[in-house]
């Protein structure tokens, strides 16, 4: 793999790949099915982005990810660009994203965020 990069043997991004991650990762777009991809990740797997401390741009699109997997995200503190449009997001976790100093752009687009999230 060249610097930056995953490349996987069939194309599909699963929990179990997630393990294989590099350590150096800066990109990695993950698509589910409603978001014309074919990667079937949950947030099981979102936890094993915790060692990916280089990481600057995450999209993670469709994939039925919850609050949960905000508590990961959270600690990726080199983040510029975050996508998570069209999970299950419903907001109790959203306030935790204020860590992510570098965050530029945010996307979380057709997630059920409660009304209250704010005071959740």
């Amino acid at each position: 793999p060249s610097h930056g990069q995953t490349f996987l043997r069939d194309g599909v991004i699963t929990d179990e790949s997630m393990q294989q991650l590099s350590d150096d990762l800066e990109e990695l777009s993950i698509r589910g099915s409603s978001g014309y991809g074919i990667d079937r990740v949950t947030d099981e797997g979102i936890k094993h982005l915790r060692r990916c401390k280089k990481l600057r741009v995450l999209e993670a699109v469709s994939l039925g990810l919850t609050d949960q997997s905000l508590d990961v995200i959270a600690t990726l503190t080199e983040l510029e660009e975050l996508s998570l449009n069209g999970n299950q997001i419903q907001g109790t976790n959203l306030r935790k994203l204020g860590s992510l100093k570098k965050l530029k752009k945010l996307n979380i687009s057709f997630n059920p965020i409660r009304n209250d999230w704010a005071s959740v």
